[in-house]
Protein backbone atom coordinates (compact mmCIF):
# COMPACT_ATOMS: atom_id res chain seq x y z
CA UNK A 1 0.00 0.00 0.00
CA UNK A 2 1.41 2.93 -0.51
CA UNK A 3 1.61 6.15 1.91
CA UNK A 4 0.48 9.75 1.11
CA UNK A 5 3.86 10.82 0.24
CA UNK A 6 3.67 8.15 -2.75
CA UNK A 7 0.34 9.86 -4.16
CA UNK A 8 2.19 13.02 -4.58
CA UNK A 9 2.95 14.08 -8.06
CA UNK A 10 7.27 14.20 -8.33
CA UNK A 11 8.73 17.62 -8.81
CA UNK A 12 10.67 18.29 -12.14
CA UNK A 13 14.15 18.83 -10.75
CA UNK A 14 15.00 22.01 -9.44
CA UNK A 15 16.92 23.61 -7.25
CA UNK A 16 16.23 23.21 -3.48
CA UNK A 17 14.78 26.38 -2.27
CA UNK A 18 12.12 26.49 -5.53
CA UNK A 19 11.30 22.92 -4.84
CA UNK A 20 10.71 23.55 -1.35
CA UNK A 21 8.84 26.84 -1.78
CA UNK A 22 6.68 24.74 -4.31
CA UNK A 23 5.74 22.47 -1.44
CA UNK A 24 4.88 25.44 0.80
CA UNK A 25 2.47 26.71 -1.56
CA UNK A 26 1.06 23.37 -2.62
CA UNK A 27 -0.20 23.14 1.34
CA UNK A 28 -2.36 26.13 0.64
CA UNK A 29 -5.92 25.62 -0.03
CA UNK A 30 -6.74 25.87 -3.99
CA UNK A 31 -3.69 25.63 -4.95
CA UNK A 32 -1.94 22.70 -6.97
CA UNK A 33 1.32 21.57 -7.99
CA UNK A 34 0.72 23.81 -11.08
CA UNK A 35 -0.18 26.56 -9.27
CA UNK A 36 2.39 26.50 -6.25
CA UNK A 37 5.16 26.10 -8.99
CA UNK A 38 3.71 29.11 -11.36
CA UNK A 39 3.55 31.16 -7.94
CA UNK A 40 7.20 30.21 -7.29
CA UNK A 41 8.77 30.91 -10.72
CA UNK A 42 6.58 33.96 -10.72
CA UNK A 43 8.22 35.50 -7.29
CA UNK A 44 11.54 34.08 -8.76
CA UNK A 45 11.21 36.46 -11.18
CA UNK A 46 10.15 39.53 -9.70
CA UNK A 47 11.68 41.55 -7.89
CA UNK A 48 13.44 41.23 -4.83
CA UNK A 49 10.91 43.97 -2.99
CA UNK A 50 7.58 41.77 -4.08
CA UNK A 51 9.13 38.56 -2.50
CA UNK A 52 10.48 40.67 0.67
CA UNK A 53 6.91 42.60 1.01
CA UNK A 54 5.38 39.31 0.67
CA UNK A 55 7.24 37.72 3.22
CA UNK A 56 6.59 40.52 5.66
CA UNK A 57 3.01 40.44 5.38
CA UNK A 58 2.64 37.15 6.05
CA UNK A 59 5.18 37.66 9.50
CA UNK A 60 2.64 40.57 10.70
CA UNK A 61 -0.42 38.23 9.70
CA UNK A 62 1.36 35.60 12.48
CA UNK A 63 2.30 37.88 14.77
CA UNK A 64 0.15 40.66 14.56
CA UNK A 65 -3.85 39.35 14.45
CA UNK A 66 -5.81 38.34 17.06
CA UNK A 67 -9.20 36.97 17.56
CA UNK A 68 -11.48 39.64 19.14
CA UNK A 69 -12.50 38.45 22.48
CA UNK A 70 -15.90 40.27 21.75
CA UNK A 71 -17.28 38.57 18.57
CA UNK A 72 -14.33 36.44 17.31
CA UNK A 73 -13.56 38.67 14.43
CA UNK A 74 -9.83 38.63 13.29
CA UNK A 75 -8.06 42.02 14.53
CA UNK A 76 -5.28 43.72 15.06
CA UNK A 77 -7.09 45.69 17.87
CA UNK A 78 -8.89 44.48 21.43
CA UNK A 79 -11.62 44.93 20.44
CA UNK A 80 -12.55 44.77 16.82
CA UNK A 81 -13.44 47.92 15.27
CA UNK A 82 -16.76 46.60 14.96
CA UNK A 83 -17.22 46.09 18.12
CA UNK A 84 -15.75 49.29 19.01
CA UNK A 85 -18.26 51.37 16.87
CA UNK A 86 -20.81 52.76 19.82
CA UNK A 87 -22.92 53.45 16.94
CA UNK A 88 -23.96 49.22 16.53
CA UNK A 89 -27.78 48.19 17.50
CA UNK A 90 -26.94 46.85 20.62
CA UNK A 91 -30.21 45.02 20.12
CA UNK A 92 -29.61 43.09 17.55
CA UNK A 93 -26.90 39.73 16.93
CA UNK A 94 -25.93 38.20 13.97
CA UNK A 95 -24.17 34.93 14.60
CA UNK A 96 -21.81 33.60 11.42
CA UNK A 97 -19.83 30.58 11.10
CA UNK A 98 -16.57 31.97 10.82
CA UNK A 99 -14.51 35.45 10.71
CA UNK A 100 -14.70 35.55 6.94
CA UNK A 101 -18.27 35.79 7.15
CA UNK A 102 -18.44 38.20 9.53
CA UNK A 103 -16.15 40.33 6.71
CA UNK A 104 -19.19 39.36 3.76
CA UNK A 105 -21.71 40.98 6.21
CA UNK A 106 -19.84 43.95 6.64
CA UNK A 107 -19.29 44.81 3.05
CA UNK A 108 -22.92 44.52 2.47
CA UNK A 109 -23.22 47.89 4.89
CA UNK A 110 -26.90 46.32 5.68
CA UNK A 111 -26.31 45.35 9.05
CA UNK A 112 -25.80 47.67 11.64
CA UNK A 113 -26.01 45.11 15.00
CA UNK A 114 -23.27 42.82 16.61
CA UNK A 115 -22.25 39.91 14.85
CA UNK A 116 -20.56 37.19 16.63
CA UNK A 117 -18.69 33.98 14.94
CA UNK A 118 -18.32 30.17 15.94
CA UNK A 119 -14.57 29.49 14.83
CA UNK A 120 -12.66 26.56 15.49
CA UNK A 121 -10.77 28.60 18.04
CA UNK A 122 -13.83 29.27 20.14
CA UNK A 123 -15.71 27.33 22.30
CA UNK A 124 -19.89 27.02 21.78
CA UNK A 125 -20.10 27.66 25.63
CA UNK A 126 -17.92 31.28 25.07
CA UNK A 127 -19.44 32.49 21.87
CA UNK A 128 -23.34 31.89 23.55
CA UNK A 129 -21.95 33.80 27.16
CA UNK A 130 -21.26 36.75 24.72
CA UNK A 131 -24.29 36.52 23.09
CA UNK A 132 -25.90 36.50 26.53
CA UNK A 133 -23.58 39.27 27.57
CA UNK A 134 -24.62 41.51 24.56
CA UNK A 135 -28.13 41.63 25.03
CA UNK A 136 -27.96 41.83 29.02
CA UNK A 137 -25.80 45.20 28.06
CA UNK A 138 -28.46 46.25 25.70
CA UNK A 139 -31.35 45.74 28.11
CA UNK A 140 -29.91 47.56 30.35
CA UNK A 141 -29.82 50.83 28.08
Amino acid sequence: MKGKSDLKPALPPAAGPINRLIEEFSKLPGVGPKSAQRLAYHLLRAPAEQSRLLAEAVTALKQQIMLCPVCCNVTDTNPCAICSNTERDHTRVCIVEQPQDILALEHTRAYKGYITSFTELSRPRTVWGRVISIFRNSWRD
